[in-house]
């Protein structure tokens, strides 16, 4: 056998061992054998020290080791760097001449497949003596090529590659009280690779971990895990269940029988005997559950050359040492977690599920268990889950636990409700809204909004922190820099409380608050788009609920709708807008009927966005109601109605009728240009409108001064770099082009693309009508191969927004076309003009 310290491009190892991470205490105990009895092994555990390339390693082993031991278990086979190793070790040697794969199962079943040809070695369900013997002969007989009776005698080593023999994996300590392993944990590996690196091994003084996180969230099974993992480095591992505060020194002086001591002292007199018998001995393990106070968990633990885990809800425990914070599973665990347990769901409604239950592991094992106990079909709980989800989460039992997720967090709430009641009301706020990070300071800045206490604390920084730490201190929310987060399912129960509780809802609230918050003007005002992005989910969650409002939060919710639909389609997602303008209609005639003027704005830009989405005739229709609501008003609002004006002019242009459009625009402008205090951007839209229309008629001559005037006009009022100065750029370019003028139309749609991608993003379905201009400039200057680029960006913008059949997606072809004839590819010009026939019809 060739020394260890022999430098690394010599080696050349008898056997490489591979394994997954929850089979380590196996693959050590196996390659301390392998090394007892005179081979040269390779195994992670003991081999990929710091400073060790990996990958590179275990390709050496895999290449340069003349066996390889598979550790066989249910994780192996599901395993991808598994399965590499095993299937080059086959490869080498498929008809097993060599010997080359030697499989050792250790849990769950033979594998199928390519593996099952291997005649492996079996440890399942043996004692370590026979264990330790069979693997000993059979991998001999493996190394000899023949199963001849007899051991070799062990090679005589003078040093460990470990300090100390390892226990046999099957084999728990004698003194062993954690609950059973759960047969279906899944993932956490990070985790329990961070506990085994903070506890360490070997240590001369007491090493104290906490695992800290939300009720639900697999604290509990994440450290039950770990204990059975590596119960082998343990000679005594004992469970106290810390919830209830006054049995905890019951449950540590229960170990007296066990560590040998009196069994006759009183109560305090057993805990001190049992912590100064533990800090006279190594190898111990104690694990303190659901802590939730430090007080009562510090003054018993014992000290000495023991571990100590503690597992909390609660905050503060980072004194003891360091804290591993648990959050939910990635989405990929969960939706393997939930189909191990419920094979019938598929992929795609495992994500479902996972995102609806928020990845909490113990609500992801209530569902499993629902849906294994009643074998309801996945589609039908889904249903009810939409439908009635609080109910089903009192349904479903995990075992060996106590709590449903209705009741979860219920004693925490009973809690902080009698000694923070200003957080519950916080709590309850944060219930009604998105479950994503909310501001802070939408609570801070409007105080006068909040109900009482909490509007006292909000105007105060040092009680308003207090109060946020104490739903962080309940891991009933988390705090990250100015904003709170509170997960879904803490936000379902809250809002199901709500229900029963007396008073008005915290949702009245909300809706007011937001509203206090939100800038009013989204439409040429970028200053205000910031605050928007950052609420718009919490605007858009608050108003779906469908709760009983008073007046006031109708007109609130009403009011968020309307700027929420235009905000969306001023950022290019008019489908997305359309149902929050209807929803805002809709509230608006329930609050003033039907004739109100309010409607008829709302409906304005409700019509605009059916344009948008190529819904003409709707949109028309929809103009037109709301231009005969405004005219017919008690007070006429010529402001609103020059608006409405506009869109209508728009929408006939886009219908090809912009001889019908002229005077729509004219009347428009009339209306701006003699009013008292006219609007630029409002003017500025009614000179581009009437020069696009005019333009459209044949008359781009009559057009391009009124580009110039819009330019010079929205220039001086808002400076060079405002979106409708962009917008002007490109009519202005767009109008050059029809009189010939390529060349002076490029730098202005140039500078009109820069503004439009500067102010709207790279997928804007605005920025791809200036993409069209400017390509089609690039065309007609003889650069199609530059126009191509730029049209098949703006179809590709188009496609996503809109859809395949959009009329902009037909402009987008044709352009595409006159590019690509352009370049002499006529026959593929000639494809896509079919494609746009077939878009038109």
């Amino acid at each position: 056998m060739k020394p260890v310290s022999e430098p690394i491009g010599r080696i050349k190892w008898d056997f490489f061992v591979s394994y997954t991470e929850a089979d380590r205490a196996w693959a050590e105990w196996i390659a301390w054998l392998l090394e007892e009895d005179g081979y040269a092994v390779l195994v992670q555990a003991w081999d990929m020290v710091a400073g060790t390339n990996w990958i590179s390693r275990m390709d050496q082993g895999v290449a340069r080791a003349a066996r390889m031991v598979a550790v066989l278990s249910p994780g192996y086979f599901s395993s991808v760097y598994g399965t590499a190793e095993w299937q080059v070790a086959w490869a080498a040697d498929p008809q097993g001449q060599q010997r080359k794969l030697i499989t050792v199962r250790v849990r769950g079943e033979w594998a199928a497949g390519l593996l099952t040809g291997v005649v492996g070695i079996d440890l399942v369900g043996l004692s370590e003596a026979a264990a330790r013997r069979r693997l000993r002969e059979e991998i001999a007989a493996a190394a000899r090529g023949r199963a001849k009776p007899g051991s070799p005698p062990p090679f005589p080593l003078t040093e460990r590659a470990v300090p100390a023999e390892p226990r046999f994996p099957g084999a728990l300590p004698e003194v062993f009280t954690v609950p059973g392993r759960n047969p279906h944990f899944t993932g956490r590996e990070a985790e329990l690779d961070t506990l085994r690196a903070g506890l360490g091994t070997g240590s001369a003084m007491t090493v104290q971990a906490v695992v800290h996180g939300l009720g639900g969230v697999g604290k509990t099974q994440l450290v039950i895990e770990y204990a059975h993992r590596h119960a082998t480095a343990y000679d005594l591992v004992w469970w106290v269940n810390a919830e209830q505060l006054p049995l905890i020194g019951s449950q540590l002086a229960a170990l007296t029988e066990p560590l040998g001591l009196p069994a006759h002292l009183i109560p305090d007199a057993a805990v001190r005997a049992v912590c100064a018998e533990l800090r006279r001995r190594r190898g111990w393990l104690l694990i303190f559950d659901n802590a939730v106070d430090i007080d009562h968990i510090r003054p018993v633990l014992p000290g000495g050359a023991g571990h100590v885990l503690i597992t909390t809800r609660r905050g503060g425990f980072g004194y003891l040492g360091p804290v591993l914070d648990i959050d939910v599973l990635p989405r990929p665990e969960a939706i393997t977690l939930l189909r191990r347990r419920a094979p019938a769901l598929t992929d795609e409604q495992a994500n479902v599920l996972a995102e609806r239950l928020g990845d909490l592991p113990l609500a992801l094992e209530q569902a499993a268990a629902y849906l294994e106990q009643t074998q309801l079909p996945p589609a039908d709980y889904l249903q009810l889950l939409t439908t009635r989800g609080v109910e089903m989460y009192v349904r479903g039992r995990v075992a060996d636990h106590k709590h449903t997720i209705a009741t979860l967090w219920s004693l925490s709430l009973d809690q902080l409700r009698a000694a923070q009641p200003a957080a519950v009301q916080l709590l309850g706020l944060g219930a009604y809204l998105a479950p994503e990070p909310i501001p802070l300071d939408l609570f801070t800045d409007h105080p006068e909004q909040l109900p009482a206490p909490l509007d006292r604390v909000a105007g105060d920084p040092l009680a308003f922190a207090e109060t946020v730490g104490a739903l962080v201190d309940y891991s009933l929310a988390r705090r990250t820099g100015n904003d709170i987060l509170v997960h879904r399912l803490v936000q379902d129960v809250i809002r199901h409380y709500d229900r029963d509780a007396a008073g008005p809802s915290p949702l009245n609230n909300v809706l007011t608050l937001l509203r206090a918050d939100l800038p009013d003007e989204v439409d040429d005002k970028p200053p205000s788009w910031p605050r928007w992005r950052q609420l718009l989910r919490h605007v858009l969650v608050a108003t779906a609920h469908q709760k009983d409002l008073n007046s006031t939060a109708v007109a609130d919710a009403t009011w968020l709708l309307d700027r929420a639909g235009h905000y969306l389609y001023v950022h290019g997602r008019p489908a997305d807008a359309v149902p929050l303008l209807e929803r805002s209609v809709h509230f608006r005639e329930r609050i003033a009927g039907a004739g109100n003027s309010e409607t008829a704005i709302t409906m304005n830009k409700l019509g605009l966005a059916l344009a948008d989405l190529g819904k003409l005739d709707l949109a028309i229709e929809t103009l037109k109601s709301a231009l005969c609501l405004l005219e017919t008003a008690d007070q006429s609002d010529d402001f609103a109605i020059a608006d409405v004006l506009n869109h209508l002019g728009w929408v006939h242009v886009l219908l090809g009728q912009p001889a019908d459009a002229l005077p729509i625009y004219e009347r428009a402008l009339n209306i701006r240009e003699t009013s008292d205090l006219p609007d630029p951007a409002k003017v500025v839209a009614d000179l581009n409108g009437l020069g696009r229309a005019l333009a459209d008629s044949g008359r781009p001559a009559e057009a391009l001064p009124l580009h110039e005037r819009a330019l010079q006009l929205c220039e001086a009022a808002y400076g060079p770099d405002h979106p409708w100065v962009g917008t002007t750029l490109s009519y202005r370019g767009r109008v050059l082009m029809d009189l010939g003028r390529p060349a002076e139309a490029l730098p202005l749609l140039e500078r009109a693309l820069t503004i439009r991608e500067t102010v709207y993003g790279s997928d804007h379905p605005w920025l791809a009508t200036v993409l069209n201009h400017r390509g089609r400039a690039l065309t007609d200057l003889g650069r199609p191969a530059e126009a191509l680029a730029l049209h098949e960006r703006a179809l590709e913008i188009h496609e996503a927004v809109y859809g395949s059949d959009h009329p902009d997606v037909a402009t987008d072809l044709d352009h595409m076309g006159r590019a690509l004839s352009g370049l002499g590819r006529h026959d593929e010009a000639l494809s896509l003009r079919r494609r746009v026939v077939q878009t038109d019809e």
